[in-house]
């Protein structure tokens, strides 16, 4: 690969990465869990999750060191043979269980990484 083609490979590879960064940042009201999870696949600091830095180029210390395997955001759907249903009130109790872990989560690396609370707990309120 010339040095042109690599220089552009990385400038468009950064391009995505932000995108993807400012637009979970974006989601976290909306889809709290999956934006929290796709940060954390990225490697965004609990700290850097808030408004404050989705702007472009406003977080230069994001990224995953070294290689953490393969990470699944959202893993190949199921066929309907191997669905098992759930009735809502099921699904309903899921959900509320999948949050509820994720804030825990949340509060055990805030208190492990001594962050300001309202930095990092407003992103999934």
């Amino acid at each position: 690969m010339a040095d042109e083609d690599r220089h552009r490979f990385y400038s468009v590879q950064h391009q995505v990465g932000e995108l993807i960064r400012i637009a979970s940042i974006m989601a976290l009201p909306f889809m709290p869990v999956k934006a929290n999870e796709t940060l954390e696949i990225i490697g965004v600091d609990l700290a850097r999750r808030n408004m404050t830095f989705a702007e472009w180029g406003k977080d230069p210390f994001y990224g995953r060191k070294g290689d953490k395997g393969l990470a699944q955001l959202f893993p190949r759907s199921l066929s309907p043979d191997e669905v098992k249903s759930e009735t809502m009130k099921e699904l309903m109790k899921r959900r509320r269980a999948e949050k509820l872990a994720l804030k825990e989560e949340l509060r055990r690396k805030v208190k492990d990484e001594g962050l300001n609370k309202d930095q990092s707990m407003s992103s999934i309120q």
